[in-house]
């Protein structure tokens, strides 16, 4: 899930891929496929897709993990497991996605 102001931040940058770039419309058509406007209810809720239900795997529970500018929803258990995949490779990856900065 993204803001409106966030979305209009990933917006910005699928337009400015070059439209000759073959690999950029196919990522644009993959990323956009499964893109739906969701609204909050009075209670604070939103109403996710069935089509995104069954594409994470949701059931009735779900959690939500926040990821600095968007929260993201996932089924618990395959949290869980994606979460064990990088237990003790923090320092790598940091060294990886960081490049050195800290």
């Amino acid at each position: 899930l993204w803001s409106p102001e966030g979305w209009k931040r990933i917006e910005a940058q699928l337009q400015a891929m070059p439209l000759g770039d073959r690999e950029a419309r196919a990522f644009q058509r993959a990323f956009l496929k499964h893109v739906y406007k969701v609204t909050v209810d009075a209670q604070g809720r939103i109403t996710i897709p069935p089509s995104l239900l069954s594409l994470a795997g949701l059931g009735k529970e779900a959690r939500l993990q926040g990821l600095m500018n968007r929260i993201e929803i996932w089924n618990p258990e395959r949290f869980a497991g994606e979460a064990d995949a990088v237990e003790g490779k923090l320092e790598e990856m940091a060294a990886r996605v960081m490049g050195g900065r800290s």
